[in-house]
């Protein structure tokens, strides 16, 4: 898996699919991406995302700094779903 194939296109396509395909991501645990003022789980996105790059749906990283930090670079915004919801239950 080459993540440095995966542009902002890819993931804003993804986005595009999993709308119009009406396809249910997993809930992340942590952090979520904001995209069309929409949350959405950073692992789900990156699996299609890198099917749209790379030709696989496989994605080895989960809600850890690399993953993070893709997404920032990328220039999406991530929210802490334990820090910026505080009526979520711990």
């Amino acid at each position: 898996m080459n993540y440095e194939n995966i542009t902002r296109k890819h993931v804003l396509d993804a986005v595009a699919k999993i709308e119009q395909d009406n396809i249910l991501l997993k809930d992340s645990n942590i952090y979520d991406v904001i995209i069309n003022q929409k949350a959405y789980s950073l692992e789900g996105i990156m699996r299609y995302a890198n099917e749209l790059a790379n030709g696989t749906k496989e994605w080895s990283l989960t809600g850890n700094e690399q993953i993070q930090r893709l997404f920032k670079d990328l220039g999406f915004e991530l929210v802490d779903k334990n820090y910026d919801n505080p009526n979520k239950e711990n």
